[in-house]
């Protein structure tokens, strides 16, 4: 008999006094602990009190981008293409003058010595009504008012016509290209008919209360009327203004409309109304800030002219008649003449950036209520001729019973360069 045999049935496994011993020790009964000694289970510390293992530290966790923004818009030309801030557009204005000198300074030249021609001839012919031996005070007054009100009219006519004939130069310069001035009259003689109407409608709505009231007045001074008459349409001339101020915001960019859009003169006008409406207090506040940089700059240039006339024997009437600049009774031919030099160059220079800013609100109305924005950023790199670049701001021809908003004639956009395939693989 062996001495596992000889065991007990429970001592099996146990070793015995002639075995090894055990590779740990085995404690007595009597060094555990009592079942109470041990702490409850909520004496622990929660798991996430422990500390990290060791040589390790916590687990980067990526962190929430702040201040994130979109990219910015694509700037092709003088504009970034979304909706733009007053500055952009009196910087886009300046910039397009500045990258096309000869399309814009060179057609508001033409314009401005136009003008001046008309203003100088009217000029003479009123400086030699006033010194004949038949004119009273009373008709030299009326003369001269006559002619500053015919100059005020004559700068508005110009400038809103310009406005128009300058629009592809400032569209093209916003998507980057350039035209001439050759191509640009390529682009507007279709259209001229269609932009003398225009003009001649704004020049009627805005100005002719205005012109009948003055009109009025100065019939009644050549008259000998009494004060209360002479009242009565002074009252009349203040309330004519009312249109002036309701009316040119609201029709500043029909011409604009009829070269970009192919519009008549009635349908630009229309569509004008609904390009501002909501947007009236902006465009206006704009407007008076154009003319107000534009006649400070005005000002100055014609410092060397207005000091010039001055020693030829020209008798000033102050900054505000700067294109008449003189009253007739009192200034000699050469004075005159001075004038209209000073006239013709100060236009060309400052007459661009009026029209500019006219053109690039349009754009900026057209982003903001139409997403213009949207279709032209897709034609970004596109070869777009130069002699058409107003196929981007035309509209598309949407039947009217499919209440669709108008889309955009735009040129299919480049299409990406191929990708390689992978090496190893044939090619597609």
């Amino acid at each position: 008999m062996t001495d596992d045999q000889s065991r007990p049935p429970g001592d099996a496994g146990r070793p015995g006094p002639e075995s090894d011993p055990p590779d740990h020790p085995v404690l007595a009964p009597s060094a555990y602990p009592p079942p109470d000694v041990y702490p409850p289970p909520g004496a622990y510390p929660p798991p996430g009190a422990y500390p990290p293992p060791g040589g390790y530290g916590p687990w980067p966790h990526p962190q929430p981008s702040v201040g994130w923004s979109a990219p910015p818009a694509p700037k092709p030309g003088v504009i970034p293409l979304r909706p733009l801030a007053v500055g952009e557009i009196l910087d886009g204005a300046f910039t397009s003058v500045r990258r096309n000198p000869r399309a814009t300074l060179g057609l508001a030249a033409i314009v401005s010595t136009v003008l001046s021609a008309v203003s100088t001839a009217v000029l003479l012919a009123v400086r030699a009504a006033s010194l004949s031996q038949a004119a009273t005070l009373a008709t030299r007054v009326a003369l001269d008012y006559s002619n500053l009100l015919l100059s005020l009219v004559l700068g508005f006519v110009a400038g809103v016509f310009l406005t128009g004939l300058l629009a592809p130069v400032v569209g093209a310069c916003a998507l980057g290209t350039t035209v001439t001035a050759g191509a640009t009259w390529r682009i507007v003689r279709p259209r001229l008919a269609a932009l003398i109407g225009a003009t001649l409608l704004i020049t009627a709505i805005v100005f002719g209360p205005l012109v009948a009231f003055a009109g009025l007045l100065i019939v009644l001074v050549s008259a000998g009327a009494p004060p209360a008459l002479l009242g009565l349409a002074v009252l009349l001339i203040l309330i004519s203004v009312v249109p002036l101020v309701i009316f040119d915001p609201r029709l500043k960019m029909a011409t604009v409309a009829v070269v970009l859009e192919g519009l008549g003169p009635v349908q630009a006008l229309q569509r004008s109304w609904r390009l501002v409406h909501g947007s009236y207090w902006r465009v206006l506040g704009v407007s008076l800030l154009c003319r107000l940089v534009v006649l400070i700059a005005s000002e100055v240039l014609l410092i060397p002219f207005l000091v010039g006339g001055a020693l030829l024997g020209g008798a000033t009437s102050g900054g505000a008649a700067s294109l008449s600049g003189f009253l007739a009774a009192g200034s000699s031919v050469a004075a005159i003449m001075v004038n209209a030099v000073g006239a013709v160059v100060v236009g060309a220079i400052t007459r661009p950036v009026a029209s500019g800013v006219t053109a690039l609100l349009y754009a900026d109305l057209r982003m903001r209520r139409e997403g213009l924005d949207l279709a032209l950023q897709g034609s970004v790199g596109s070869t777009v001729s130069p002699d058409g670049p107003t196929s981007l701001w035309r509209l598309a021809a949407f039947p009217a019973d499919q209440g669709a908003r108008p889309g955009f004639v735009v040129p299919p956009p480049v299409p990406p360069p191929p990708v390689p395939p992978p090496p190893g693989e044939p090619a597609p």
